[in-house]
């Protein structure tokens, strides 16, 4: 790598710093039905704004000690793990996808040169993808319903990538986005993958009904379907279908008897449940960033 391409591949971790930054507000906002834009980031304790200096990812908290410089209210080391995860996420993506190669990337996308495009419409595409996969695991590990608009950005961005790089047939040597939609084992890994993350999620209705049988009750989930389903299409068959299978594994652990021989239904167990599984989706997206390794 010369100093472009050093430079370039510290752009793409900042920028996923960045972008766990808006995650930050997006995992604490969204929930509860807040908009996403305004007001701007401020405490939520003393509701003082936030100076754009004490808002850089990660190196704000580690200046103020984990503390609003206002009122001293304690800030959840949350928010700069999820920063620094994103970075992490974004970073490596980048790197595995594209090799270093920056500066010939750069020039290619300057070109309009499909290769370089298809790479970064697979940066985008894998980085959007386990970065809504922390968001729901976060917002689950919060004991917090996730809306389904948290999946549209993520749906949208992988639907483009894959009609762009499925029409542009390129060599890549990470095998991302590129199995043709005509073949019989990009549908079946589809289906069967979708179909295994629809069981997840049936079986964590099962637990959230047991344990939660007021009108507050979270019956209908689906993260794993949404999970799985995307998967399938990043990845090659049968990939899909091993994620899935991994899916309702972590699930079926999550609905273990540790929940269901409990004679006692609260909204408390429901939350407990909900938060193991925001741990058990973690997992499983760790697993998918694992891939890239391996692949």
């Amino acid at each position: 790598m010369n100093a472009l391409d050093t430079v370039i591949q510290i752009w793409w971790f900042i920028m996923g710093a960045v972008v766990g930054s808006f995650l930050n507000v997006v995992i604490h906002r969204l929930p509860r039905g807040e908009s996403l834009i305004w007001p701007g980031s401020h405490c939520p304790r003393c509701g003082h704004p936030i100076r754009w200096f004490d808002n850089l990812p990660v190196l704000s908290w580690l200046i103020l000690r984990g503390r609003c410089r206002d009122c001293g209210a304690p800030i959840s080391v949350r928010y700069p793990l999820v920063e620094a995860i994103s970075s992490l996420i974004v970073g490596s993506v980048a790197q595995l996808v594209n090799g270093g190669h920056w500066s010939k990337w750069l020039a290619g996308v300057a070109g309009m040169d499909h290769p370089a495009i298809v790479s970064l419409l697979q940066v985008i595409c894998l980085s959007a993808f386990l970065l809504t996969v922390l968001v729901v695991a976060a917002i689950n590990w919060d004991g917090n319903s996730v809306p389904l608009l948290v999946w549209t950005p993520c749906i949208s961005v992988t639907i483009l990538a894959y009609g762009f790089t499925s029409v542009w047939s390129v060599e890549s040597d990470i095998p991302l986005l590129r199995e043709s939609p005509l073949t019989l084992p990009f549908w079946a890994d589809l289906l069967l993958a979708t179909a295994l993350g629809w069981g997840s999620d049936i079986l964590n209705r099962r637990v959230q009904k047991r344990f939660n049988r007021t009108s507050h009750a979270d019956f209908h989930s689906w993260e794993w379907t949404f999970a799985t389903g995307i998967a399938a299409v990043v990845w090659p068959a049968p990939v899909g279908i091993l994620l899935g299978a991994l899916a309702i594994v972590l699930q079926g652990w999550v609905s273990s008897a540790k929940f269901r021989g409990s004679r006692k239904s609260t909204r408390s167990q429901a939350k407990r449940a909900r938060c193991i599984r925001g741990a058990s989706l973690a997992l499983w997206g760790l697993a998918n960033w694992g891939l890239l390794f391996l692949v």
